[in-house]
């Protein structure tokens, strides 16, 4: 019989982001990154019945003018923000010649009561000009969008809006990136989008500096109902070379405006916007529609970023970004009133495996625990019923040398998963007891699956599995896993 077995430690790693390790806090993003090869941008998140959804742009690299970038706005659903599916074009391009037909970027979606809508920049190849509109779409399931026929906005009608479709720097159609959120004082909708200055505009930072010629700024409209949206002017804090993917949040009584803009360096003593890296700034004010401040970079957040969005799960604040062709998602943190981004905390399960030579189902004096017993974890899909062909597996632990324990340092395995991931299923896996080095082992704890609220507790007492050789008759109460 098999007595003594391997004293190691090993490391399996997870699906996509986790790794099963002594770790007891997240040193990393989550992120997403999609399956077909394309790269995703601009997206919206929100989360329905325990299930995330995001949608969003997905280019193909290399593609442009004349040809279509993307066949529409894609939808992907994850539980966690680390395993994620494609589902499929949730908002297609429109038909040949429509204001949508050549491509739609950068969506935004609300909840109003039970109807989902989606605002996002339809544009038209007109010659070698891409005019851009911004369209709008309702859904009850995030799955299936009902599209407006007509554009609701177009920012041609707006006085202060350059518009012109001989620029020959391809500038004279700036109407996109929408985002669109509640204004409970003024009983209306916001939606802030990127648009372009006709006239000069007066750097937020240095005053005496103008920005010309047609700036780049966030625009703004209103509406009552969601449809008939009219226009509210532009930030001037704003003003640059680039002022894309706008969205707003609040925070104690302040309204916090991120967007996309070039970063910023101090040269000469004075602050200057560097138009060769992206960066996401913020301003701050008092009211949603301003007037907004200086802006700042956005503390902690990496230069070539853009298109961020701040959302939540209902515990914790999130923040989205979009860097190197994947999708980035981070804790929302404060300091005062200053926020910033940290990783995400995980939760930890934690157990151990041991040799229970006296088959009496508990840990007793001199019994050791056992190194190289296999065990996975599930992530329910959100019935609370552990059924493998549905739920995720997440992936595996091996129980390993345990340094830091006062007892049975041997046979501890350990999980790690996103504290929002919810409910997660463990078990030893029965391949365990059928080849290798556990062969001739059997449980005397009884059953096996258990289960963890990761959500509720970061930290997690997992089951402890005791096992003993196998005689011909095994004692009652104990499991032969060999014939699983």
């Amino acid at each position: 019989m098999k007595r003594i077995l391997r004293w190691s430690v090993l490391l399996v790693i997870g699906m996509v982001m986790f790794v099963f390790t002594g770790r007891d806090t997240a040193d990393a993003s989550v992120y997403y990154n999609a399956s077909d090869g394309s790269q995703p941008k601009d997206f919206s998140i929100v989360k329905k019945d325990g299930l995330w959804y995001n949608i969003g742009i997905h280019q193909i690299p290399g593609a442009g003018p004349p040809g279509p970038i993307t066949e529409g706005l894609v939808l992907s659903t994850s539980r966690d923000l680390a395993h994620w599916q494609d589902v499929g074009v949730a908002v297609p391009v429109g038909a040949p010649g429509s204001w949508d037909s050549y491509d739609v970027w950068a969506p935004s979606i609300i909840l109003v009561d039970t109807t989902y809508h989606i605002y996002y920049a339809g544009v038209q190849l007109v010659g070698n000009v891409l005019v851009q509109k911004i369209g709008h779409a309702t859904s009850t399931d995030l799955i299936t969008w009902t599209k407006d026929p007509n554009p609701v906005y177009d920012c041609s009608t707006a006085t202060w809006q350059y518009w012109n479709l001989s620029d020959p720097w391809g500038a004279g159609t700036d109407c996109r990136d929408p985002f669109v959120v509640r204004d409970e004082p003024n009983n209306r909708w916001v939606m802030f989008f990127n648009g372009r200055s006709k006239d000069p505009v007066h750097d937020a930072i240095n005053p005496a500096v103008y920005w010309h010629p047609n700036p780049a700024v966030v625009g703004m409209a209103t509406s009552t109902d969601l449809v008939t949206w009219t226009d509210a002017g532009f930030l001037t804090a704003t003003a640059g070379y680039k002022s894309e993917s706008p969205h707003a949040f609040a925070h104690n009584g302040t309204w916090y405006l991120a967007w996309t803009n070039d970063c910023t360096e101090t040269v000469n003593g004075a602050y200057a916007r560097l138009a060769t890296t992206n960066c996401i700034k913020y301003a701050t004010a008092s009211t949603l529609t301003g007037p907004y401040g200086a802006f700042v970079n956005f503390p902690g957040v990496e230069t070539y970023t853009f298109a961020s969005e701040v959302f939540t799960d209902g515990q914790l604040e999130l923040f989205g970004r979009t860097s190197g062709g994947a999708i980035f998602f981070d804790q929302l943190v404060w300091t005062n009133d200053t926020p910033g981004i940290g990783p995400i905390p995980f939760g930890t399960i934690i157990g151990n495996v041991w040799l229970d030579a006296n088959r009496n189902g508990q840990v007793d004096i001199n019994e050791q625990g056992i190194d190289g017993a296999r065990l996975e974890a599930y992530l329910d899909d959100g019935d609370g019923l552990f059924d493998e062909n549905v739920d995720l597996r997440l992936g595996v632990s091996v129980s390993f040398y345990n340094s830091t324990l006062t007892t049975l340092k041997h046979g501890t395995y350990r999980f790690q998963t996103l504290l929002i991931g919810g409910l997660v299923w463990v078990r030893p896996m029965a391949s365990n007891f059928t080849t290798g080095a556990l062969a001739e082992y059997v449980t005397t704890t009884g059953a096996l699956l258990t289960q963890h609220n990761i959500a509720g507790t970061p930290t997690t007492t997992g089951k402890t599995y005791g096992f003993q050789t196998a005689d011909t008759f095994a004692p009652s109460g104990v499991l032969d896993l060999r014939a699983l």
